[in-house]
């Protein structure tokens, strides 16, 4: 497959593409955007679609996390940025891109990374979680949607728990963002944490089998599948996900 491939930080994104074009035999196109805005997004589908005709993967996977602090502790800039990366990227690469994924009427598949967050209530990041949860909400939907109209496109929600990713460093995206007192240590925290997650190369291998099997949850460790089984549980027994106990 030929990859496009976007991010906001544009040197890190022409390093990404660069590598894998080598070791690959795909071309690789890499575009910047800031999933945030509507129109960026427009602009990467329209470069996709220039470059390479049809779309038939779509990975909607930017995120971005702020250190830890109670919910109301976030202002409502913390909020706006959080929510427009992690919820409105994932509505803007819908909008842009899967109208034109139904009309190819070829098959086709959509990933949406939501999170252990999107499943399970963690403490310290309410933003997050809201956001990954409305993720792996409208992912559901969307399926329901797909499945209704009887389209070959099929959908997956990525899930994964720990992973050694640089999502901890994120704030440094979030415009005019100033650390408060603590900050910089509860990212070092967060990002030491991190550092012996899973790893992005098997999370790669999880999702390219979910979709040639074309499995809905893609969880990158059982802990997370336990604790969405867990919140299950704790809903049907009417306790708040925070007090249950087996």
């Amino acid at each position: 497959m030929n990859v496009v491939m976007a991010d906001i930080e544009v040197d890190r994104l022409t390093a990404a593409a660069s590598s894998l074009d080598k070791q690959s035999n795909s071309e690789v196109l890499a575009v910047p955007t800031d999933v945030s805005d509507s129109v960026q997004v427009n602009r990467l589908a329209a470069k996709a679609g220039e470059a390479f005709g049809k779309v038939h993967v779509l990975c909607n996977n930017a995120g971005v996390l702020l250190p830890n602090r109670p919910i109301w502790q976030n202002d409502l800039d913390d909020w706006k940025w959080l929510m427009g990366v992690n919820l409105w990227g994932v509505v803007h690469g819908i909008q842009a891109f899967l109208p034109n994924m139904i009309d190819a009427g070829e098959e086709g598949h959509v990933v949406n990374t939501a999170s252990a967050a999107g499943l399970s209530p963690f403490p310290g990041i309410g933003p997050y979680c809201a956001a990954k949860h409305a993720v792996a909400a409208l992912t559901e939907v969307l399926d329901q949607d797909l499945r209704k109209a009887g389209s070959t496109i099929h959908v997956s929600v990525l899930c994964p728990g720990a992973v050694a990713s640089d999502i901890a460093g994120a704030a440094r995206n979030r415009p005019g963002w100033q650390p408060r007192p603590g900050d910089i240590e509860a990212l070092q925290t967060s990002a030491a944490n991190l550092a012996t997650g899973v790893n992005p190369d098997h999370v790669g291998d999880l999702v390219f089998e979910a979709i040639r099997e074309q499995r809905f949850y893609v969880f990158t460790d059982e802990t997370t599948r336990a604790r969405g089984q867990q919140r299950a549980e704790a809903i049907r027994f009417d306790v708040a996900p925070s007090r249950w106990e087996r």
